[in-house]
């Protein structure tokens, strides 16, 4: 269990332990954002890190980067997207990282699109006070999968 957890914004020092994190093969099964390769995923975050519109967080957890927590508009909803390093899955460090996130982006309604198998992901969404709103078939020419879309909206 780790004892501290906070975030801070994301720099571009933070880029390159992120790109791994999401390129983890385990992590990528779990995700319903597709694969992007190195120079694809620092260009997004780039434009991620540009954008007025979006609130992009690293999660340290007792000095150590471990991931990162963002929001975002597309197609007229506010989402908030995760990704945790596999090693430090099961600590709490997401739930607590979630909470944090929640008080720093106060849009509401805010929605969690997670992959309809990532149950670990939807039960750490749902501790937060997601519920389920939608379910979106797979989409072949994304590569996205199927998901549940969580809504907090108070």
């Amino acid at each position: 269990m780790y004892a501290h957890v906070e975030l801070r914004p994301v720099t571009e020092a933070d880029l390159p332990d992120l790109f791994e994190h999401q390129d983890d093969p385990v992590l990528r099964a779990m995700s319903v954002v597709p694969h992007r390769p190195r120079e694809a995923f620092f260009e997004r975050w780039h434009d991620q890190l540009r954008s007025p519109d979006s609130c992009t967080r690293t999660i340290w957890a007792d000095g150590q980067r471990v991931g990162c927590i963002l929001s975002f508009s597309r197609s007229g909803r506010r989402e908030v997207g995760y990704i945790l390093g596999r090693a430090f899955w099961g600590g709490g460090i997401g739930t607590r990282a979630l909470r944090l996130f929640l008080l720093c982006d106060p849009h509401r309604p805010l929605s969690a699109v997670i992959s309809k198998h990532n149950v670990a992901s939807i039960k750490m969404a749902s501790a937060c006070g997601f519920v389920q709103t939608e379910e979106l078939a797979a989409n072949e020419s994304t590569g996205e999968s199927a998901a549940v879309v969580l809504t907090l909206t108070a």
